[in-house]
């Protein structure tokens, strides 16, 4: 069935509203059986040396290589104590991160078990050798800011007008890489689960204490309300701040302090040299009332002023080597193709 759910929902045919239906049927079935599609099943996997890995919060990532590329391996930590939730969190990530494709995105490649109880899962997805968007920035510090602005709306945006619509839940400049081509492209689409009444997408669970980084949390995340457009539009205020000053909102202070000013209202001071266009859009997109930030399409229009998205490149994953190192179930040949009405 997870197999059937998966190509309907890849079946170019399908009208947007039954993919929608689909596609929330397909995160809750993984998510109660931690079965994945049986294309995004990778094999032929070597792991990198023990040295070659980075460690993160929940997670490390370590280098790996298949058919001759070298390739990030995601593996949430599994010292964790709640086995079956770990599961069934790479299981959402793993369909969430599957249905999202964009050049501003960082592409998801698909699942592989490091085991042979499938116990111990990770994640493939290209290497970024040139590392994240912080240490990019640290390194060539003379870089321009307005193109790389530019990219990370634009992946906002696709994710907050895909079908279903998507809530990164947890941007940060770490979850920012910078490809070979130098631009920007969002990743690590967190602890996902699927909101039902608007059929939307979520890439972390709901509240403060869902993983979510404080410095970069909306006023609303901090008071227990859930994920939402807004908040990723928060986050992109404080990232964008992050680019333009060289320092992270509120650096000095530690998260009880973060947290009262915040939800007080209080802002960082405008740093020295952030010209006016970018500033008032920072202002805008950290409004303390939800409704009053601007939307991810609005953000794109207020940036071509400066950053025009037609100069970036548009085509640079190579979608043959994805679709190499997957399998495919033919839709027509699944054994309950007849249920949904095909022939």
């Amino acid at each position: 069935m997870v197999d059937l759910l998966h190509t309907l929902v890849e079946d170019p045919v399908i009208e947007h509203d039954m993919e929608a239906l689909f596609a929330d049927a397909l995160v809750k079935l993984v998510k109660r059986s931690w079965c994945y599609p049986t294309c995004l099943v990778l094999n032929n996997i070597t792991l990198g040396a023990p040295f070659e890995v980075i460690a993160g919060g929940f997670s490390e990532v370590r280098k790996g290589y298949i058919q001759g590329r070298t390739i990030a391996v995601k593996q949430v930590r599994s010292y964790r104590s709640d086995l079956e939730e770990l599961l069934k969190d790479c299981a959402r990530e793993a369909i969430i991160w599957s249905r999202v494709s964009h050049h501003n995105l960082l592409p998801f490649y698909g699942v592989f078990y490091l085991d042979d109880q499938h116990s111990r899962i990770s994640l493939i997805s290209p290497w970024m050798e040139r590392g994240h968007i912080g240490q990019y920035l640290a390194q060539f510090p003379e870089t321009d800011r307005d193109p790389l602005a530019m990219d990370i709306a634009q992946g906002i945006k696709h994710l907050h007008t895909s079908v279903p619509t998507v809530i990164h839940g947890d941007l940060k400049p770490c979850n920012i890489f910078i490809t070979p081509s130098g631009t920007a492209c969002l990743a690590d689409f967190g602890l996902a689960y699927a909101r039902d009444p608007q059929r939307r997408i979520a890439t972390s669970s709901q509240g403060p204490a869902h993983g979510g980084t404080c410095p970069y949390q909306a006023p609303e995340l901090l008071n227990d309300e859930p994920v939402s457009f807004a908040g990723d539009v928060y986050a992109f205020a404080c990232v964008l701040y992050e680019m333009y000053s060289g320092i992270r909102p509120f650096h000095r202070r530690n998260s009880a302090g973060i947290i009262h000013a915040v939800t007080t209202g209080e802002r960082p001071a405008r740093p020295t040299g952030v010209r006016d266009l970018i500033w008032g859009l920072i202002e805008e997109c950290w409004h303390q009332t939800p409704w009053k930030r601007p939307s991810a399409s609005h953000i794109v229009d207020k940036l071509a002023v400066i950053a025009l998205p037609g100069q970036r490149p548009q085509h640079q994953w190579d979608d043959s080597f994805r679709t190499a190192i997957r399998g495919r179930y033919p839709l027509t040949d699944h054994p309950l193709s007849h249920f949904a009405g095909l022939p």
